[in-house]
């Protein structure tokens, strides 16, 4: 299928954690054309069940954009009783130089080695993102 380019966003945040077909090559591809130049596409891809940063990062290698992911977890009993949840985040973006103030900051990791299958909107590969 064929779509147009329409640019209007700076910055799109996508919530994976419902919806997996919103993280499949197929979308990240719609939501490139929508992205302005110089934007960011930032995928909350925190889920208690399936670990999403290395199909993400696979997503990331075959649309030829850069990536970005950083995991924050409970780290104190008052953060977790404040209600504080683990939360993972990966950050896509067209030229590397986009990235370079989250490459300074700790915990921000580049793409994990050894990519699996790219996801599409007819193949995913939910047992081997299971987190055991």
């Amino acid at each position: 299928m064929a779509y147009r380019r329409s640019a209007f966003g700076q910055l799109l945040l996508i919530d994976t954690g419902r919806t997996w077909g919103m993280g499949t090559d197929e979308a990240a591809a719609i939501y490139l054309l929508k992205l302005a130049t110089g934007g960011l596409l930032v995928y909350n891809a925190s889920n208690r069940h399936l670990e999403s940063e290395r199909a993400l990062a696979a997503i990331a290698n075959s649309r030829g954009v850069f990536y970005r992911n950083a995991k924050d977890f409970i780290k104190t009993p008052e953060e977790k009783r404040r209600g504080k949840m683990n939360c993972s985040f990966v950050v896509m973006a067209r030229e590397e130089s986009q990235l370079n103030l989250l490459r300074a900051e700790e915990g921000w990791n580049g793409p994990p080695e050894n990519l699996p299958k790219v996801w599409t909107d007819q193949y995913s590969d939910i047992l081997g993102s299971m987190k055991w």
